[in-house]
């Protein structure tokens, strides 16, 4: 029920940005809000049960993915101890969107592909909660960015 409830909040907190879904992905915004939702903004976060690490909450599979494209564009990759700083956390999870961005062309779909991984297309259901929170907030910084830049006439 409070899963509900919250997905219903989301979708209504949606509703009421204007920001226009063909519009490209905010990168800093994004990544605040997942970390927001994942750790607290807590870089040294660690999930025992998940093996997830850091800020963004990084799990093997992911980091995996990320750093095999990295190595396949000539880089180096990333370690779970790179997870730890929020520069190589960063960079990890945008190697990681560039890997699958076939897959992920929006936030929302990007949030899903951050907590359901590679197959989330196949349970889009158990991403429900987690995408619509999370694009809500991201949707929510924009605007309050927008809201704060100035005006030109």
């Amino acid at each position: 029920m409070i899963r509900l409830v919250l997905v219903l909040i989301a979708l209504a907190m949606l509703g009421t940005c204007q920001v226009k879904a063909n519009e490209p992905i905010d990168w800093p915004k994004l990544m605040q809000a997942i970390g927001e939702r994942e750790s607290g903004l807590y870089r040294n976060a660690w999930n025992k049960l998940e093996r997830a690490a850091g800020i963004y909450q990084m799990r093997p599979l992911a980091l995996k993915d990320a750093s095999d494209w990295a190595k396949d564009q000539g880089g180096k990759g990333w370690t779970e101890a790179d997870l730890y700083d929020t520069r190589q956390a960063a960079a990890a999870m945008r190697g990681y969107y560039m890997r699958w961005r076939h897959r992920a062309r929006t936030p929302e779909e990007f949030c899903r592909l951050w907590n359901g991984g590679s197959g989330w297309i196949y349970k889009a259901y158990k991403t429900d909660e987690y995408a619509a929170s999370v694009t809500a907030r991201y949707y929510q910084l924009v605007q309050q960015s927008r809201d704060r830049s100035p005006k030109l006439l």
